[in-house]
């Protein structure tokens, strides 16, 4: 089991186990495609909190439907749903690099990198009023446990650039790459992707840059 903050996770491979935190919230481990009969949930929560800035996203249903996809269908995705109730609240989950689309391998393999040596975290995403309750650290240590457990040498993720003159960027705005570096997550420099998607500034699908983060798996 992996403990803190009065939060315990499963071990990865655990699916479907129910934990009950502190804060009387509740946890699923799912892998794949025991995560579908969620899949409205999750996307409006993706949805919601994508929304804001930095990524600026105006989701849809059919869009979230072809993006989950590659989740549900991989039998080596976890994904970590938090419920207050019968309301997903948080969301995090992880996925063999090689599982995930071209594009999202792209950048470790411009570098010369082999994608079946990386586990890719697709999100990590809490509610704002369930922040504060341990949970990130719980989601961030258990994609860490899971990549030693099944022997990959890095975790990797992705997040959108914007410039600090953004004109959508709320005045008490609060960056997140010392939280990143915290977690010991580093910036894999000239690694990056270009990805589109509808934006709630101008309506139409714009092309974002998304810069990769890493963490070498201490074995």
């Amino acid at each position: 089991m992996v403990i803190a903050h009065g939060l315990s996770i499963a071990e990865p491979n655990d699916g479907g186990i129910i934990h009950r935190t502190k804060d009387n919230l509740v946890i699923k481990t799912l892998q794949g495609d025991e995560a579908r009969p969620y899949l409205e949930q999750i996307a409006t929560l993706r949805i919601h909190m994508f929304k804001e800035f930095p990524y600026l996203y105006e989701g849809s249903l059919v869009y979230e439907k072809d993006y989950l996809e590659t989740y549900f269908k991989s039998k080596n995705s976890v994904i970590l749903l938090v419920f207050d109730g019968d309301k997903v609240v948080g969301f995090s989950n992880s996925i063999p690099m090689t599982d995930e689309t071209k594009e999202i391998q792209k950048p470790l393999r411009d570098k010369g990198l082999d994608p079946q040596h990386y586990l890719y975290i697709g999100e990590v995403m809490i509610q704002p009023p369930y922040r504060g309750k341990g949970l990130l650290r719980q989601f961030f240590d258990y994609h860490e446990l899971r990549a030693k457990k099944e022997r990959y040498s890095h975790l990797v993720f992705m997040t959108v650039d914007r410039p600090k003159t953004h004109p959508l960027r709320p005045m008490d705005y609060r960056i997140l790459e010392p939280i990143w570096t915290h977690f010991g997550y580093s910036v894999l420099e000239g690694a990056y992707v270009n990805l589109s998607w509808k934006q709630v500034d101008t309506h139409k699908d714009e092309k974002n840059t998304l810069t990769l983060w890493m963490k070498k798996v201490e074995a």
